[in-house]
């Protein structure tokens, strides 16, 4: 058996429920040894040390600002408790350019951007059946990419490379954003 990686997924709601499912039930990861959930929401019972793990996927909320623009701070919040250098791939709903301020800000990691297009009462179908997995990269973490599409649910179209293309297709983070 490969080495697997240490999978950390920082809030565990729409987003963030079938990403943890498929990395337990399908690729057959162990809570505590190889996937490490949190939510700050204490009655959900995910409190696990995230920095355990070397790649990080962020699904938390994003609300409106009060000026109308997107409220990041819990995706800063959530890069702020890990500790050490990590691959950060974040899911949260966000604008262009977002994935790049958080790798100029928090330059020890290298930061990825996977869009997510799931439906509330499909979510889990909807995950496993993706018509794209897409991770955009910084110019940091561009090799990190192809490693984090590798672990995701196939798609007909996938990037950083193309299904049944004869070129390969790139998509950087603000693009994907």
């Amino acid at each position: 058996m490969k080495n697997k990686f240490r999978i950390g997924v920082v809030g565990v709601g729409m987003v963030g429920t079938p990403l943890a499912r498929y990395f337990g039930e399908v690729q057959g990861y162990i809570r505590g040894k190889e996937l490490f959930l949190f939510d700050v929401n204490p009655d959900k019972g995910y409190a696990d040390d995230v920095s355990r793990a070397s790649i990080v996927f962020i699904c938390v909320p994003t609300t409106r600002a009060q000026d109308g623009s997107c409220d990041t701070s819990q995706v800063n919040s959530a890069v702020r408790r890990l500790t050490g250098s990590k691959i950060i791939v974040i899911k949260s709903t966000v604008p262009p350019g977002t994935t790049e301020s958080f790798q100029k800000k928090y330059p020890k990691h290298k930061f990825l951007f996977n869009p997510e297009n799931l439906t509330e009462r499909m979510a889990w179908e909807d995950f496993m059946r993706p018509d794209a997995q897409i991770v955009g990269f910084t110019g940091k973490s561009k090799e990190a990419a192809a490693v984090v599409l590798a672990l995701l649910p196939k798609a007909p179209f996938m990037s950083p490379w193309g299904i049944g293309t004869y070129q390969r297709i790139e998509i950087t983070a603000t693009e994907a954003e």
